[in-house]
Parts: C-alpha cells; sequence; structure tokens
C-alpha cells in the first residue's frame, strides 16, 4: 500500500451552489408565471367591467358595488400581481443578506413571456462568486462563477444565514 486512498469525497461547493440556485431559479420562475397569470386574469376581468357585463354571478363580493369602484378595485390587484411578479425574483431573508441582486426585464417583441437575467453578487474573503440566471421562455440558464475557496466559504455564510432567519 504505497498510494493513499481517499475514503471520504471532497464536497463540490460549485456543484451544491449550481443545484441550489437551480432549484432557487426554477421556483422563483414558478412564481413569477403565477404572477403574470393573475394579471392576464385581471385584464380579462377589467375588459368585462368596462363593457358593462356583471361579475356578480362569479364574485359575490361584487354585489353593491358601482362600476367605477369594482374598477378600481380590479386595477388594485392587477397592481399588486405586477409587482409580486418582479419581486419573485428576489432571494429568501435567508440568502439575500449573504447577496447584492440585480434584476433585469425585458419583453422581447412578438414574445408573451418576459426575459430576466438576474445577477446575484457575494463578496467573500477569498473573492467573488456571482450567480446569474437567464431566462429565455421557459428556459432557464443558471451559472456560478469564482473560485473554489470563494464558493466554499459562501455555501458556509449562507447555511449560517439560513439556520439564523429560522
Amino acid at each position: 500500500m504505497s498510494k493513499p486512498i481517499v475514503t471520504t469525497e471532497i464536497s463540490n461547493y460549485g456543484e451544491m451552489l449550481q443545484d441550489e440556485f437551480e432549484l432557487v431559479a426554477q421556483r422563483c420562475f414558478n412564481a413569477c408565471l403565477a404572477a403574470l397569470h393573475k394579471v392576464d386574469f385581471y385584464k380579462i376581468v377589467l375588459a368585462r367591467v368596462e363593457r358593462g357585463v356583471s361579475i356578480e354571478d362569479e364574485v359575490p363580493q361584487a354585489r353593491g358595488l358601482s362600476a367605477q369602484a369594482l374598477k378600481q378595485v380590479v386595477l388594485d390587484l392587477m397592481a399588486r400581481a405586477v409587482v409580486a411578479s418582479k419581486h419573485a425574483w428576489d432571494l429568501t431573508a435567508g440568502y439575500s443578506s449573504c447577496y447584492t441582486s440585480s434584476i433585469r426585464m425585458s419583453l422581447p417583441e412578438r414574445e408573451i413571456l418576459p426575459q430576466f437575467d438576474v445577477l446575484h453578487l457575494a463578496q467573500v474573503d477569498a473573492g467573488e462568486v456571482q450567480v446569474k440566471i437567464r431566462t429565455l421562455r421557459r428556459n432557464i440558464e443558471v451559472e456560478v462563477v469564482g473560485s473554489d475557496l470563494a464558493m466554499q466559504q459562501l455555501w458556509f455564510a449562507m447555511s449560517e444565514a439560513a439556520l439564523l432567519a429560522k
């Protein structure tokens, strides 16, 4: 036996960060889509209200409201859904303390779904780690960039922040 045999596997923190942010990105994308579906729904309801169609059969709470008041309620709900779609990409309280984030949204011509470019930037003692998330239609691409030591330190910082957040 002249060669040592490794008995434990060395964790690859880059892969662990990649896996974690693929889950985070999918969760955020699903939350964003749910909010955008609500926006579309409220647009349909608003069009019905503006045409003078009663929605009291489907929404008993609309009984007794004037058309203008009902329109304002629908507009408020739609605005809330728009805000929710933008904030769907925010990190949870546990992770947000480790990162500074920038989120850009664009709606290309003749597309239904917006495209998102999300950058989560973490600064640790060993350097910088970037987590880039890009969407195109329903495709999500996640890229984690940084040194091995920086990713290890970031993983430990994220684990600690997640434990303290609960």
